[in-house]
């Protein structure tokens, strides 16, 4: 796990042959550092990694006033079900809809859909009046964030790509003819990362899963 340091650690020791990285807060640390988160949004953008997979579990204080709710900072999609708990233990899912699709809906239909802007998303619940304690829960994507800090570690399962993807920016911007071929090794970085994550272990269930399985919530003798 490498953090900010080491990654410019290894980008001085091929663009200047020097072992040491630059000092934090010069322009040649926040050149780096910025190539450096654009690394990341490129890696952030091109596959849902597992290691921005989060899940969120909350307690509602009161049972009103809960139509709805904000998300983390880093939230950027959904997945899955929205399950909500009450005070009874009894366990109900709430469906994402769209939210133009939700004059279609009933007001006691159990639902949700989420609305804002990076850094400001919030989720409306329907109907939205649960009782006090209830338990709420939800999956998503979220994002990888800005690295700033020297210790800040990068939510890249492999820092290689940051740094060769880093050295082929900056040797680009240098006009240095070595760039296309540090991009390359980048692009073969992420490819064997690809490969990393669609290659599950022994104990992954991957047989081809039955109707009455796949329909959600499905209980056979019960359904």
């Amino acid at each position: 796990m490498a953090d900010i340091t080491e990654i410019q650690k290894r980008i001085a020791s091929v663009i200047k042959q020097e072992a040491e990285a630059p000092t934090a807060g010069s322009d040649e640390w926040n050149q780096w550092l910025s190539y450096i988160n654009m690394a990341q949004h490129e890696w952030q953008e091109s596959y849902q990694w597992p290691t921005l997979y989060k899940e969120l579990n909350t307690l509602t204080s009161t049972s009103t006033g809960n139509v709805t709710l904000s998300l983390p900072s880093d939230f950027r999609k959904i997945d899955g079900f929205l399950t909500i708990c009450d005070e009874t233990n009894s366990a109900h899912e709430y469906p994402q809809v769209d939210a133009v699709a939700r004059t279609q809906k009933g007001v006691t239909d159990k639902y949700f859909y989420t609305l804002g802007y990076p850094g400001n998303y919030s989720m409306v619940i329907n109907p939205g009046t649960h009782g006090s304690g209830a338990s709420i829960q939800y999956s998503y994507w979220a994002s990888a964030g800005t690295l700033a800090s020297p210790a800040d570690v990068s939510m890249c399962p492999d820092a290689s790509f940051l740094t060769q993807r880093t050295i082929a920016g900056i040797w680009e911007a240098m006009d240095d003819n070595r760039f296309p071929q540090a991009k390359a090794e980048a692009d073969r970085i992420l490819s064997r990362m690809l490969e990393f994550e669609q290659v599950r272990g022994h104990s992954y269930d991957d047989r081809i899963k039955t109707k009455e399985e796949v329909y959600h919530g499905f209980r056979i003798g019960r359904n």
